[in-house]
């Protein structure tokens, strides 16, 4: 929710599952917030945190319900930690080979503040969310911390002070009150004393080009929510792509239950802390055929129906398609924007290789399902 100008070019990126689909009719939707605890931050007391005017943490459910679910509208998760549990209804199918449902927040181009997803499945059959979590797996796995926790605490003065922090790094510091909301305390002050939350904590997301210059939070390549603009590829999620603790995919035959929370522990002056955007989930209509798991760029992505190759690109390079034999069999400038392109009588398999410009390239393979 930031005023952000400029297009960021983002850097290769690893393993993309993307089903060619589009959204669809099905019934299956967020029928109630089951857990709601938005970590500290600047919207706090305001509509967009489920809080204004709220004492109590029941109340503070029954606004979040009224925003979510009967008006539709968004909420915030606060700064690192801050969560939200949803429950949906029916359970959402797990579609083989393809993405299943996409996640609906606030990003736009310059504006991502990725938040971790998990999912669960009722399989006890009890209609409570107590069954076990598994992590929807995105692209920074590898240079995330896993097990990180944060430890808030209530200000003396919660409506003029910031809110210290401490965190299972042995670091510490403070989610700094802004200019823009001034009266409000940014503390919820249902939660007691201090409030701790546990997690993934993902890389630091904002980052600005010079001094002075505007503050801007780049999306990762895939797997996470309020991250790619609502309706875009990178917006797509894949039950199949579910870990668990050990970081072992797990096969889920559906979810009953969705749990988002913010992921990256980061704030300046100017814009607050990074804060996920939650605003609910669109399920993904059966794809006639996918583009299977393959490297990519974030910024680049690819897929395929009867024999037409659909190209959604942020940045200018070439695209060279290249037989399972070595023959190149198509060359295709790549610009800004959306294209699709014929392709030749489809074979099993094609190599594509994507060169940006600057130099830099990936490599990956489709293949027909």
């Amino acid at each position: 929710m930031r005023p952000i100008y400029s297009l960021v070019l983002h850097s290769l990126a690893y393993l993309l599952f993307l089903g060619v689909a589009t959204l669809s009719a099905q019934e299956s939707r967020i029928t109630e917030v089951v857990a709601y605890h938005p970590a500290p931050g600047q919207f706090m007391g305001s509509e967009v945190m489920a809080s204004k005017g709220v004492t109590t943490y029941q109340e503070l459910l029954q606004q979040a319900q009224r925003i979510l679910v009967q008006d539709g509208r968004f909420l915030s998760l606060g700064g690192w930690g801050g969560y939200i549990i949803v429950r949906i209804q029916p359970a959402l199918v797990n579609q083989p080979n393809q993405a299943d449902f996409a996640i609906l927040g606030n990003a736009f181009i310059g504006n991502a503040e990725p938040g971790i997803i998990y999912v669960s499945q009722d399989t006890n059959g009890n209609g409570l969310a107590d069954d076990p979590w598994y992590r929807i797996r995105g692209s920074e796995d590898y240079r995330s911390n896993l097990d990180y926790a944060i430890t808030y605490y209530k200000p003396k003065d919660p409506y003029n002070d910031p809110v210290a922090w401490s965190d299972s790094e042995g670091d510490s510091g403070l989610i700094p009150r802004n200019k823009y909301h001034t009266t409000n305390s940014y503390y919820p002050l249902w939660e007691g004393d201090k409030v701790t939350f546990s997690g993934v904590r993902l890389p630091d997301c904002m980052k600005q080009e010079h001094e002075g210059g505007l503050w801007e939070s780049q999306p990762y390549a895939y797997g996470y929510a309020d991250n790619h603009p609502n309706g875009s590829l990178g917006s797509y999620i894949d039950i199949d792509s579910a870990v668990n603790a050990k970081g072992e995919l797990v096969q889920l035959d559906r979810i009953d239950f969705l749990k988002v929370q913010t992921g990256v522990h980061q704030q300046t002056d100017e814009t607050g802390e990074v804060s996920t955007e939650f605003a609910g989930i669109k399920p993904l209509a059966k794809g006639t055929s996918i583009i299977s798991p393959t490297v990519a760029t974030p910024a680049v992505h690819l897929f395929y129906s009867d024999n037409q190759l659909y190209v959604e690109s942020e940045v200018t390079g070439t695209l060279y398609l290249y037989n399972i034999d070595g023959q190149l069999v198509l060359t295709h400038p790549l610009s800004v924007g959306s294209a699709t392109v014929a392709l030749p009588a489809m074979s099993d398999c094609y190599v594509a290789l994507l060169r940006l410009e600057g130099g830099a390239f990936a490599t990956y393979r489709i293949c027909r399902q």
